[in-house]
């Protein structure tokens, strides 16, 4: 559940950049009145985020009263703007995890991809980082790999290995795609496949456990989880399929949770979906195709075919598989 479209961060890749300005933001009784039916509902665990959901200075009154409830949060942030007094309270209600996403490893990276103007912005996230690891607090960081910040990516893995991270608390992903409103200037941001490659071989001389780990192909089919699973609710109420997948399933300020997931004609076409009778089920490159789902592919399409695969999409997975499955021959991955 996105608790706010605010944002202290201007990345130049974000693919939800076009709802930082929109004044539509759910009141605390709302959202509360949504935990509850979560509670009644049985639904036991709530994503937080945003915008960057401590832009809210009622954010830890909504994490006490779900926990309250005794649902297990979970925290997606951009991990700045934590203080000592929040890490603390946290701490104590056991929190399941804290997910980061990390922009560099420098002040400098962090000013190239956010658009901060703040000169130690990423020496702030560090010592939240390392303040929550000290507190007790299980911490994810995700290392958003682009155009600007892709040679810090080793200093990256160095670092959390250095911070005795476990496997699972710590990655990255090279993937860039269409915003949710299918502008293209995210993919301005990709790193070239030639240095995808370089950064592969690398990483492996320096831990060939995480390269291994982070992908492990040729992969099996997954089931998309839409509908199953999972639902994504917006700031200002609407709810989506996930995030970044733009089909309205309703909207929870005039309406149910459970009538929404249980009535929502949308909904009951996207678990009628049928992966085996896709383009993608066929295809000779489906086993190293990472990063692809039918959110991504609807964005791809402009909104207009949510089952049908993109002509471009589709010729960079394959060249990027191409390249995996060299590396897989020299058993680097």
């Amino acid at each position: 559940m996105d608790i706010t479209n605010r944002c202290n961060f201007r990345c130049c890749h974000c693919y939800v950049k076009n709802t930082f300005y929109k004044k539509e933001e759910m009141t605390l009784k709302t959202i509360k009145n949504i935990i509850v039916q979560m509670y009644d509902y049985g639904i036991p665990v709530l994503y937080l985020s945003g915008g960057e959901p401590l832009e809210r200075k009622d954010f830890y009154e909504i994490v006490e009263f779900a926990k309250g409830l005794d649902i297990n949060v979970y925290i997606k942030t951009n991990g700045s703007l934590f203080t000592e007094d929040l890490i603390s309270k946290l701490s104590n209600i056991n929190i399941e995890d804290i997910t980061i996403s990390i922009y560099g490893m420098s002040n400098q990276d962090y000013n190239s991809v956010t658009g901060t103007k703040s000169k130690n912005m990423f020496d702030k996230v560090k010592k939240n980082i390392i303040l929550m690891i000290k507190s007790g607090i299980k911490v994810k960081l995700r290392y958003v790999v682009l155009k600007e910040n892709y040679k810090s990516l080793v200093s990256f893995v160095k670092w959390c290995n250095e911070l005795k991270l476990s496997e699972e608390q710590f990655f990255h992903s090279f993937e860039i795609h269409p915003s949710c409103d299918c502008e293209r200037f995210p993919i301005e941001h990709r790193i070239s496949l030639h240095e995808e490659e370089e950064l592969i071989r690398e990483l492996y001389l320096l831990d060939p456990a995480y390269i291994k780990k982070t992908y492990n192909i040729p992969k099996k089919p997954q089931r998309c989880q839409v509908g199953k699973s999972s639902i994504h609710i917006a700031s200002d109420g609407k709810v989506f399929p996930c995030p970044g997948f733009m089909i309205s399933l309703g909207n929870v300020l005039n309406d149910t949770l459970k009538n929404i997931w249980e009535n929502s004609e949308e909904l009951s076409m996207l678990r009628k979906f049928e992966y085996e009778k896709t383009d993608c089920y066929s295809c000779n490159n489906r086993e190293y195709c990472i990063g692809n789902c039918i959110g991504v592919l609807y964005n791809w399409n402009g909104h207009k075919n949510l089952f049908k695969c993109n002509e471009i999409f589709c010729r960079k997975k394959k060249a990027q598989g191409t390249m995996l499955r060299k590396l897989l021959e020299e058993k680097i991955i």
